[in-house]
């Protein structure tokens, strides 16, 4: 079934994007006497406000997480005939994983002396801390915490980055880089090179706000289920491709069948795990890039389904991968 409506809608979108590069042709004839910023601003201008077009026309097709899924992916490149702007785009779904800003338990009592992590989410990080050998997983919980809320006490010797380093901010983690510079300050002090095998983004994701989304189990990881202590139907599903033996059974995904046990009922409850509702917002993470005969740049997008907008979008330090 996945594959019927993959065929159709990947096709749609290939036909859509062929047109934000045909848009981008006449941006370049039109305005190739400016070069350098210029050039590049416009550029990225456009292809973002077609893009947008796009996705809003792909969004009224999108009925449920089965055929968002037959959607999300990389796409080959597009490209002219001339090769004169040629255009990448990959997509997945923000709902696979925990907004790691949401962990923090903002009602802190008098006897707290910080905020704490939220109950719920002290079996993910045991999970974290024992499967992939972390070796002081307080320390790293510590760090992420004191990144998360806006004070500047410390929970543990120098766990405050801020203290130390005046362009680091607290009160969100919004992208990988700054989780990655918390790794690496744990790493410096402990030594432990395995805190870089952790497959984070089978967990957690990276925001600008610190709202609790559901968790779609279309997407979810089988270690994120496990980490949630859920029980795991393995079915064969004859429809899909059938994985290599050295994928890491960790971050394969799971299907919601899967998980479907009244066993189950109390964990999905207690972590929202569902799948897309049309009638509430659901995030769509993207990353693009392009090349034209001038300049060469990119920028990774969140995308509403429900409001059919971008709502986010990072184009300095852009990386092209998740």
């Amino acid at each position: 079934m996945r594959k019927g409506i993959a065929l159709y809608v990947t096709l749609g979108l290939i036909s859509l994007l062929s047109v934000v590069v045909m848009s981008s042709f006449d941006l370049i004839d039109k305005g190739f006497k400016h070069v350098g910023n210029i050039e590049k601003i416009n550029q990225t201008r456009v292809v973002i406000s077609d893009l947008q077009d796009v996705l809003g026309v792909l969004a009224d097709e999108i009925t449920d997480s089965d055929v968002l899924y037959a959607l999300l992916g990389a796409y080959p490149p597009l490209s002219d005939e001339e090769n004169r702007f040629s255009l990448t785009l990959e997509m997945r779904s923000m709902h696979k994983a925990i907004n790691i800003n949401s962990i923090l338990d903002t009602n802190k009592t008098e006897d707290d002396e910080a905020m704490r992590l939220k109950e719920r989410y002290t079996s993910i990080f045991e999970y974290i801390f024992n499967t992939y050998q972390v070796r002081d997983g307080e320390l790293l919980l510590n760090y992420i915490l004191d990144t998360l809320d806006k004070d500047v006490v410390e929970r543990d010797v120098d766990t405050e980055i801020a203290l130390n380093d005046i362009h680091f901010f607290n009160g969100l983690i919004s992208n990988r880089s700054q989780f990655d510079r918390i790794l690496k300050e744990y790493q410096r002090r402990v030594d432990d090179k395995e805190i870089f095998n952790v497959p984070w983004s089978d967990f957690f994701y990276f925001s600008r706000n610190s709202d609790e989304t559901i968790i779609d189990c279309t997407f979810m990881s089988r270690n994120l289920a496990m980490a949630m202590e859920l029980e795991i139907l393995d079915v064969i599903d004859l429809d899909e491709e059938t994985s290599s033996d050295d994928e890491d059974v960790g971050s394969s995904e799971i299907s919601c069948e899967m998980i479907d046990s009244s066993d189950n009922d109390q964990q999905k409850k207690l972590f929202g795990i569902a799948t897309l509702d049309k009638n509430s917002s659901y995030m769509i993470e993207g990353a693009v890039s392009y090349s034209t005969n001038v300049v060469d740049d990119g920028f990774r997008f969140i995308y509403d389904l429900k409001s059919k907008r971008i709502v986010d979008i990072e184009v300095e330090e852009f990386s092209s991968q998740f």
